[in-house]
């Protein structure tokens, strides 16, 4: 009779090896760059993943149901989310969402 344990050992070795470099590969989304939106963006992040905003003004209505870091390149003072409608700016429907150095403001009128 063969000893099976020490394939399974190393099958169940190899699979949190595989789910554990799953979680470890975070990737970080530029837009504009690699997506033309931030929605855009967020649609196409994964759990983990950073998107970076570059300097500008964006009217925007965010829908956010994945736990990704939101920031900007370059600090409140160059990025700014206004919204675009009279309604809140970012909606967060996720376990996790940080945003930080983007600077929010409500839209005029």
């Amino acid at each position: 009779m063969v000893n099976s344990r020490p394939l399974i050992i190393v099958i169940l070795l190899l699979n949190l090896t595989i789910e554990i470099t799953g979680i470890c590969q975070a990737g970080v989304l530029h837009v504009p760059g690699d997506n033309a939106t931030i929605q855009d963006a967020i649609n196409a992040s994964r759990n983990g993943d950073t998107i970076i905003v570059r300097d500008g003004i964006y009217s925007v209505y965010l829908n956010i149901t994945k736990s990704l870091t939101l920031r900007s390149e370059n600090g409140t003072a160059n990025c700014i989310l206004e919204a675009s409608t009279n309604d809140d700016i970012i909606e967060v429907h996720a376990g996790l969402c940080k945003h930080n150095r983007i600077y929010t403001k409500e839209r005029a009128g």
